[in-house]
């Protein structure tokens, strides 16, 4: 797996560390907070709130072929 370099203010690193599981390394903390926004967004469809979800999954698609949208 490639690594790549981020570039944090300071603020931002010290409340991602917080939120760092003993063990966890800051890859795994990203990712498992990743994973609870798409979770709430399946709970967002889920709830009829289509547009959000929507608006949601057309960024995570541009961002996973390395666009950026409004």
């Amino acid at each position: 797996m490639a690594t790549k370099t981020i570039k944090l203010d300071e603020d931002t690193y010290h409340q991602l560390d917080q939120l760092r599981g003993k063990r966890e390394t800051f890859s795994e903390t990203v990712k498992r907070l990743v994973d609870i926004r798409d979770g709430l967004c399946a709970l967002w469809a889920a709830r009829g709130n289509y547009r959000e979800y929507a608006e949601y999954e057309e960024r995570k698609e541009a961002a996973s072929h390395g666009r950026q949208t409004g």
